[in-house]
C-alpha cells in the first residue's frame, strides 16, 4: 500500500495538470478539429478544365522531363493553363500546353492563384508571409513547403496557404477554427510546433505520457478500492473528493488514457494492413502504358466528361487491363470514360460483375466467405464525417489472416483493407476513446450528454489533486531551499 501511494502521489503531482488539459480539451474536440480544406471545397473552387489548350499527351510531358515508368497522372488547371501532375517525391507539375515544368511560384503568382480560387475576395486578398518552415497549421503539409500564406481580408480572417512547388491551395484556416483548435486538438495532442516538428520525439512523448498515465490510474483505482470501507473515505477535504470521484470516474479515466495510447499505433498488430502492390495489380490488371494515350483521345475524353459534370480534374485509373479517366467535379460528383476509346461514352461506376471479378482476382485461390454490397457504412468501414465512398463491395476471405476488403466501384480502387487486429483496434481505440458504439454514438444529443458528463467527472477528479499536490511539493522544496 505504501508503494502504491507513493507511485500514485508523485505521478499525480507530475501529471495532474496534463490530465486536466486532456479532459478540458477533449470536451472541445467533440466540436472542433484541426483546420483544413475539404476535397469537395477544393474541387468546387478549382478552375474548370479546358481541354482545347492541351498540346501534349501525359507520356510526352513525362518524357520532356526525363521521367520513365509513369503510371499515374492527374490533369487539372493552374492559373488558366492545363497541367499534368506526375507522381514523385514531391509530385512534379508540368504544363500540358508546353511541357515545361512549373517553376517555383513567386509572391505575385501565389496571390493570383488565391484570387482565382476565391474571386469574391480578390480585391482584399494580400500576402501574409512566406513559410520556409511549417507553422502551427501546416505541420502535416511539410511536403508542400515552401508555402505562401495569403490573408483574404474577410470577416472570418481566413488565410490560405499556397504551395510554391505545385501551385495548389493546401490549407485553409479561419479565426474561429484556429481558436477552437488551440482549445481542442492542439492542447489534447500536445501539437506544438517546437515538439511536433520532431516526429519521433513527439511520438515518444505521447506514448510514454499515456503509458505512465495508465500506471497512475491503475494505482489510484487500487488505492481507492482498498481504502474505501464501510461506505466511507478515510480522507478529508479535496482528497476526500478525489477519492470519491476516483471511485466514480477512475475506470473511464483509465480506459480513455489507454485508448489514447492506442491512437499512436504502438503495436503494429493492432492496425489494418496497407494496400499492397499485389492488390493494386489485381485491380489494374495488365493495363497498357500511358504511351498508348493520344492527344485527340485525351481531348475527347475531357470533352465527354465536360458534358456530364463541371469538370475540375481528371485522374488516370487502371482497371482490369484498361485505362480510364476519372473526372471529378464539385460536391463529390464524378464520372468515368475510357482513356483509349472515349467514344464508348461516359459512365458513373464500374459494373458490379467487374468489381466482383476483381475481388476474386485480389486473393487467388482463397475462398470468399461473403461478398455483399454496402449502401451504408458498417461498423468498421466508416468515418465520422461521412466522407468514405459508398456504395462499396465488402468481401470477407477465408484466408489465415481473416482479411476483409472493401472495393469502390466509382474509382475502381480498393477503399480499405481490414484485418482482425485492425477490427479489434476499432473497438479498443474508437470505441473506448470516443464511446463510439452503435447504440450510443449515432444518438445525438444523448452521446454528447454522456461524454460531457464523464469528461467533467474526470476533469474534477484530476483538478482535485492540483492544490494538495502543490502544497506537498512546496513543503518538500522549502526545506531544501533554506538549507
Amino acid at each position: 500500500m505504501k508503494a502504491l501511494i507513493l507511485v500514485h502521489r508523485w505521478l499525480g503531482i507530475a501529471f495532474g495538470l496534463l490530465f486536466v488539459a486532456w479532459f478540458a480539451s477533449g470536451i472541445a474536440m467533440m466540436y472542433a478539429r484541426m483546420p483544413g480544406i475539404a476535397p469537395n471545397e477544393r474541387l468546387a473552387r478549382a478552375e474548370t478544365l479546358l481541354p482545347d489548350a492541351l498540346a501534349l499527351t501525359p507520356h510526352q510531358a513525362a518524357a520532356k522531363l526525363g521521367l520513365r515508368g509513369v503510371d499515374s497522372v492527374q490533369l487539372a488547371m493552374l492559373r488558366g493553363r492545363p497541367v499534368y501532375r506526375l507522381p514523385g517525391a514531391p509530385t512534379t507539375t508540368v504544363f500540358a500546353d508546353t511541357g515545361l515544368p512549373l517553376p517555383p511560384l513567386d509572391q505575385a503568382e501565389a496571390l493570383d492563384v488565391v484570387r482565382r480560387f476565391a474571386p469574391e475576395h480578390a480585391q482584399r486578398a494580400r500576402d501574409d508571409g512566406l513559410l520556409e518552415e511549417a507553422d502551427q497549421w501546416t505541420l502535416q503539409s511539410r511536403q508542400h513547403l515552401p508555402l505562401q500564406r495569403i490573408a483574404l481580408g474577410d470577416a472570418d480572417d481566413t488565410r490560405l496557404y499556397v504551395s510554391r512547388k505545385s501551385g495548389e491551395v493546401v490549407m485553409k484556416t479561419t479565426r474561429r477554427e484556429r481558436l477552437l483548435a488551440y482549445l481542442g486538438p492542439v492542447l489534447h495532442w500536445l501539437y506544438f510546433p517546437a515538439l511536433r516538428r520532431n516526429g519521433p520525439l513527439w511520438n515518444r512523448v505521447i506514448v510514454w505520457s499515456s503509458g505512465v498515465g495508465c500506471v497512475l490510474c491503475l494505482a489510484g483505482l487500487l488505492i481507492g478500492l482498498l481504502r474505501f470501507s464501510r461506505a466511507r473515505s478515510p480522507y478529508a477535504g479535496l482528497l476526500r473528493w478525489h477519492h470519491l470521484l476516483g471511485l466514480a470516474f477512475g475506470l473511464i479515466t483509465l480506459t480513455w488514457t489507454f485508448s489514447g495510447l492506442l491512437s499512436m499505433g504502438p503495436w503494429p498488430g493492432l492496425s489494418n494492413p496497407g494496400i499492397t502492390k499485389a492488390l493494386r495489380r489485381a485491380i489494374s490488371g495488365s493495363a497498357p502504358s500511358i504511351e498508348t494515350l493520344t492527344l485527340p483521345g485525351t481531348k475527347a475524353a475531357a470533352a465527354a466528361l465536360l458534358q456530364t459534370l463541371p469538370l475540375k480534374q481528371m485522374t488516370l485509373v487502371p482497371f482490369r487491363g484498361e485505362l480510364y479517366w476519372l473526372g471529378e467535379g464539385a460536391a463529390g460528383d464524378s464520372a468515368l470514360v475510357s482513356a483509349t476509346s472515349p467514344e464508348r461514352g461516359v459512365f458513373r461506376r464500374f459494373a458490379n460483375e467487374d468489381v466482383q471479378a476483381v475481388a476474386r482476382d485480389a486473393m487467388p485461390g482463397v475462398r470468399i466467405e461473403e461478398a455483399v454490397w454496402l449502401a451504408r457504412s458498417d461498423v468498421y468501414y466508416y468515418d465520422r464525417r461521412g466522407a468514405r465512398p459508398l456504395p462499396v463491395l465488402r468481401v470477407r476471405y477465408a484466408d489465415s489472416d481473416r482479411t476483409w476488403l472493401y472495393f469502390d466501384p466509382r474509382r475502381g480502387a480498393l477503399a480499405m483493407a481490414s484485418s482482425p487486429g485492425g477490427r479489434l483496434n476499432r473497438w479498443l481505440y474508437h470505441g473506448l476513446h470516443s464511446l463510439d458504439f452503435p447504440l450510443l454514438y449515432p444518438r445525438r444529443p444523448l452521446w454528447d450528454i454522456v461524454v460531457i458528463a464523464l469528461s467533467l467527472g474526470g476533469l474534477a477528479l484530476a483538478a482535485t489533486t492540483l492544490l494538495p499536490g502543490w502544497r506537498r511539493l512546496r513543503d518538500r522544496v522549502r526545506p531544501l531551499l533554506r538549507s
